[in-house]
């Protein structure tokens, strides 16, 4: 059952300073990024390329030690114990999704060591928005997934990939520009189902689309590397240029 108790547990995630530097980079690719989040609470993140957004996630995840600073992940009342289970607090979806030759079965469940019931993949389909296209496939969790899911769209194949993630019901949902084959409706669907149905998951939110990121508590903006701004969508709207440049681009001036 995927579905989240109450829960006591001062679940938060800490950077304070980071600094990161890629081997034999002359310059840091991240400077003096510092933020905080809560539990159940959602952290939208926004910058052009170059900014620093997935090198950001990159460090997170742990694939990369930060050269300055500290990142902290706490709950239960404990910090992980080693990498693995820090990575294992964290369910990540890439923009650029990787599915596999099998069936819907094998790859939502790829990876996941319990067994995980017809049930639970159908309430994660639903979540993910994904449960009315795989309904009508012939043999529906059993249905044919070809390689690198060719017979998928980039939508759908985003939508699984969700799917994936929210089966492992992670206190840490990270998606990286992972909606941005969505259109704005399903992707209004999908956010909100993940706030209804994981409302003990905090989530991070990276995103071009500041129409997107209205729903964050707060939004970090990047810009080659460095920390412009902080704070909700209202807030950047009357502190931040750069974030009202972006927003205008999107939707004009008065949004």
């Amino acid at each position: 059952e995927i579905a989240q108790k109450e829960t006591s547990s001062n679940q938060s995630l800490r950077v304070e300073h980071l600094n990161f530097t890629y081997p034999d980079a002359a310059q840091p690719s991240l400077r003096d990024i510092s933020f905080a989040m809560q539990q159940g609470q959602i952290l939208g993140i926004i910058g052009g390329t170059g900014s620093g957004k997935s090198t950001l996630v990159q460090v997170l995840l742990g694939l990369y030690p930060a050269d300055k600073g500290s990142i902290s992940l706490y709950r239960d009342g404990r910090s992980p114990r080693d990498l693995s289970e820090w990575r294992s607090w964290m369910a990540y979806v890439p923009q650029k999704v990787e599915l596999f030759k099998g069936t819907i079965r094998s790859n939502l469940t790829l990876g996941m060591e319990e067994p995980v019931s017809d049930h639970e993949l159908w309430q994660a389909l639903e979540i993910a928005q994904a449960k009315d296209f795989i309904s009508e496939k012939e043999g529906q969790l059993n249905a044919e997934v070809q390689a690198g899911g060719r017979n998928f769209s980039g939508g759908q194949k985003q939508r699984l990939s969700l799917a994936r993630a929210v089966l492992r019901q992670a206190p840490f949902l990270i998606l990286d520009d992972a909606t941005s084959a969505l259109d704005t409706i399903t992707e209004s669907n999908l956010l909100k189902a993940i706030q209804e149905n994981l409302p003990n998951t905090s989530l991070i939110l990276i995103s071009q689309r500041t129409s997107t990121l209205k729903i964050a508590d707060q939004i970090l903006l990047l810009e080659k590397g460095q920390q412009l701004a902080l704070g909700n969508h209202e807030e950047l709207m009357k502190t931040s240029q750069v974030y009202r440049e972006i927003n205008a681009s999107q939707h004009g001036k008065e949004d």
